[in-house]
């Protein structure tokens, strides 16, 4: 039997309160797009970048790098939003027997104000930067696997969006849908393999897995 080892996370709206103005955000990467010729359709940041490099792939490098800065704005403005107390004893309280990771599409400087001011110490962090793709592109949970020495098997993404979920399928990964953050409405359309309305739920849902 091959038991959970890693349990990876993702950041806004699942370990801290989500408050990026997302619309703001697609606003600018497709302005962005505009002033370079581009007319995106709407979508996922994801979705946009997609489009842009099937459209215009010698620009596509160049206006990655363009989006990435213009997010970081938002992101670095952003209200600060902390982990609660009873997240922070949820996490410490997995740690006694799991690996735990944070998985974002936020940026690094970010991040990394997150990390310094939690009260947890994780053991895996990988931002935008690091994998160089969004979620839901595989790439940030490969790469927290490979750092964290860990198999597809021994893994599981938790998440409360339906990006998360399909990251973790592209990753050939297990997830949990955490259905009390920013992108609960849409996301069983993703397909997890679990579903929980509260993180306090996670300890007993992870049992679970551990025994199937």
């Amino acid at each position: 039997m091959i038991l959970i080892r890693l349990i990876l996370f993702d950041l806004d709206g699942t370990l801290i309160e989500f408050t990026l103005d997302y619309k703001a955000q697609r606003d600018a990467v497709r302005s962005l797009a505009g002033s370079l010729g581009v007319n995106l359709k709407t979508g996922t940041i994801h979705d946009m970048l997609s489009e842009f490099r099937e459209t215009a792939p010698n620009d596509y490098q160049h206006f990655k790098s363009r989006v990435f800065e213009a997010l970081k704005k938002y992101e670095l403005s952003a209200p600060p939003a902390n982990m609660s107390g009873s997240t922070a004893r949820l996490l410490r309280r997995l740690k006694a027997k799991y690996l735990i990771g944070v998985v974002t599409n936020n940026c690094r400087e970010m991040l990394d104000r997150f990390l310094s001011s939690s009260a947890v110490s994780f053991d895996v962090s990988i931002s935008r930067e690091d994998a160089g793709e969004l979620k839901p592109a595989p790439d940030a949970l490969l790469l927290a696997m490979k750092r964290a020495n860990c198999t597809a098997k021994q893994t599981v993404m938790v998440g409360d969006s339906i990006i998360d979920i399909r990251a973790a399928n592209a990753a050939g990964i297990r997830s949990i849908a955490y259905l009390g953050g920013f992108g609960s409405k849409s996301i069983a359309l993703g397909g997890p393999d679990y579903m929980i309305g509260e993180l306090s739920k996670l300890p007993s849902v992870l049992k679970m897995m551990d025994s199937d």
